[in-house]
């Protein structure tokens, strides 16, 4: 089964494709695009998703908790606009798409819902086969996040990994 994970931000978000391969997580593909319309254009109408078509489920990091916050507000909320029709759009496709706060993703990971970089980092590389020997942070977060819903997708939830 193949998952794409987008982990929004408020100026660039993390992609990954994985393969859910039993109890592992074998990297496919990522990278970070600008969080702007045309960043997710971009990925939407590229060679990524064209490649991710024949996945099973989206995973988007559910950023509404944020969208509230004055000094957040406005990038977010053109994010969340943009997860929304991504959403509806994979749904409409078929797709099972798969929302997750960062907290719920971090905690289930790491057991910390304010895991740091370095502890999510552990636990991604002690999750993930094939991965770059060096990503960044927007990358690492969304193959967190990616983990985490390939679990939610074969129904073990709650399991988590210490790192």
């Amino acid at each position: 089964m193949n998952l794409l994970a987008i982990d929004p931000g408020e100026k660039a978000c993390g992609f990954a494709i994985v393969r859910l391969e039993g109890p592992r997580t074998r990297w496919l593909g990522g990278g970070k695009i600008d969080a702007t319309r045309a960043g997710f254009q971009n990925l939407l109408n590229g060679a990524l998703l064209t490649r991710c078509l024949g996945a099973d489920v989206v995973a988007l990091e559910d950023v509404s908790g944020f969208i509230h916050e004055p000094f957040r507000g406005p990038h977010l909320l053109a994010t969340a606009k943009v997860l929304g029709g991504i959403a509806w759009e994979c749904e409409r496709e078929g797709l099972r798409v798969v929302e997750l706060t960062a907290r719920a993703w971090r905690k289930t990971l790491c057991g910390k819902a304010n895991a740091s970089d370095g502890v999510i980092a552990d636990a991604v590389r002690a999750n993930v086969v094939d991965m770059p020997t060096s990503s960044n942070e927007h990358v690492r977060d969304a193959l967190g996040l990616a983990i985490v819903a390939g679990w939610v997708a074969r129904g073990q939830a709650g399991r988590s990994v210490a790192s």
